[in-house]
Parts: structure tokens; sequence; C-alpha cells
């Protein structure tokens, strides 16, 4: 009876010493990169041969607080293969799924530090796939649409973090397509028009949070080509052309009761030529250079600069 007893605390004592050599330690910075003072580092990892024959590395913050936990496929620790969990500092999980090959795949959820989801989809391959959830710090909803193959596609929606629209509208290969629609936090239109392989084409309106057309703008291939601006009383502002998305031609300004108060011409987004302001008692006259001024000319007097 002793001698079977003896023996068997030889043989814990071996799976404990096996054990132990078997676990090995690694310190990181706050880039992951290895370092050999432990002082220096922001986590350490342990790393061990499990029964699947795969290995199980448990990563800790510097406090002992568990970072991730994951397994890979060889000691070299190189092809994630397998469950793998991560956690924030507070120790409440931050994301969590499964690695096929080194290739993200299934199901992936993430958390913010406050329990609360922050997105939720599928991977395929290690790409985004099907239909894809994220979520605001508080839970309520931020974006919800679709990928294919690693795409943004079809229909996505926006929102804010009261629940309201933000925008909405429809991707095809990862560009804007289509007509899109943005709104301001009160539920009020923000903006309108069509994207054609990601870029604004044709007019778009922009308006205030009181529902006041603020702007209206024409845009050719992404460039904007000219644009009339409005009061929030619903007065003219301005009228003016674009070059290469650059003020280039002439522009008008008003005030807010109607009358023209100057106008001009720009050159690729450089004042020039003659600007002329309109006053009570007169009108002065400037007189531009590739946006330099040279001179100006009230009540007759010519003063240069």
């Amino acid at each position: 009876m002793k001698k079977n007893l003896f023996f068997l605390l030889i043989f814990i004592l071996f799976l404990n010493n096996g054990f132990s050599q078997d676990t090995i330690r690694r310190y990181y910075d706050a880039d992951w990169k290895e370092v050999s003072n432990k002082n220096a580092a922001i986590y350490f990892g342990k790393f061990y041969k499990d029964t699947n024959k795969t290995w199980v590395k448990k990563d800790y913050y510097m406090t002992s607080q568990i970072q991730m936990i994951g397994r890979f496929k060889s000691k070299k620790l190189k092809v994630k293969h397998g469950h793998f969990i991560y956690y924030h500092e507070n120790g409440e999980v931050s994301l969590e799924g499964d690695y096929v090959e080194g290739n993200r795949e299934g199901i992936w959820k993430a958390f913010y530090d406050n329990k609360k989801p922050k997105s939720e989809g599928q991977y395929a391959n290690g790409d985004y796939v099907g239909h894809w959830k994220f979520f605001h710090e508080n839970g309520e909803l931020k974006s919800e649409g679709k990928y294919v193959e690693d795409r943004i596609h079809g229909k996505w929606v926006y929102y804010f973090d009261n629940g309201q629209v933000s925008s909405m509208g429809e991707y095809d290969n990862g560009y804007s397509i289509k007509n899109w629609i943005y709104y301001h936090e009160n539920g009020i239109k923000k903006a309108s028009g069509n994207y054609k392989e990601g870029e604004k084409i044709e007019t778009w309106n922009y308006f205030y949070d009181n529902g006041v057309k603020q702007t209206e703008e024409v845009y050719e291939e992404g460039k904007l080509v000219s644009a009339i601006g409005y009061f929030k009383n619903g007065s003219k502002q301005f009228t003016g052309v674009y070059s290469n998305g650059m003020a280039h031609g002439e522009f008008k300004y008003w005030n807010p009761r109607g009358r023209l108060i100057q106008k001009g011409n720009y050159d690729q987004g450089k004042l020039n030529g003659t600007w002329e302001r309109y006053f009570k008692d007169g009108k002065l006259q400037l007189y531009y250079e590739d946006g330099e001024l040279l001179g100006k000319k009230f009540g007759g007097m010519v003063r240069s600069q």
C-alpha cells in the first residue's frame, strides 16, 4: 500500500513538472512586440499544448486580468485555429468568434466594456458576408446592411444614438449608388441626391434643420459645377459656378432682405478681376489678380495696395 502511494505521488509530481515545463510565458509591449524586460511590458502571455494537439494561448494585462484566450495550430503561434475570446481590461468580453486556418469564420460578436453590443455579423474565409449590425455605445443601432465578399452591398441604414435615422441609401460593390437621403437629428431632411460609383451626380439639395432649403448644388462626374445658397428665411444668399470643384466664374451675394451686396469673379478658387460691393451711399470696386488685392475705388478715388 505504501509502495503504491509512493508511486502515485511520484506520478503527480511528474505531471506537475511536465506541465510547468511545457507552459511558456512571454511579455509584450503596447504593439504586441515581444520584450525581454518585464517592467517594459503591457501584456504577458502563456501558451501550452493541449490534448487536441493544438496550442492554447492565454494573454493577460499586467494586472493578471485575462485579455485573450484562443487556439493555434502550432507552437509558432502563427495560424489561429479554433474559438477565440478577447476581453476588456475590466474583464468584460470585447470580441468573440472562430478562426479556421487563420481566417475568421462564422458569427463574430463585439462588445463595449459596458456589456452593450458593438457589432454582430458573419465571416466566410476572413471576409465580411451577409447581414451585419453595428451599435452605438448606448446600445442603440448605429448601422445595418449587407456585405458581399468583404464589400458593402445593397441597402444600408445609419442611425443617430437616439434611434433616429441619420442616412439611408444603396451600395454596389462598395460604392454609393442611386438616391441617398440624409437627416438632421430632429428627423428633418438634411440632404438628398444621387450617386454613381461613389460620386455625386446631378442635383443635390441641402436643408436647414427647420426644413428650409440651404443649398442647391449641381454635379457632373462627381465635380461641383454650380450652386445656389439660401438664408434660413428662404431668400437667396449667393449664386456661383465651379470648375474642377473650385469656384470659377461669376459669383453674386445678397443680404437676407434680398438686396445685392457683392459680385465678382473667381479664377480656380482665387478672387480675380473687378469685384463690386454695394452700399447705400455708393459702390466700392476692388481689383484682384490671382487672389491678390491690387487696388480699390470708391466715390471716384482709386487707391493702390
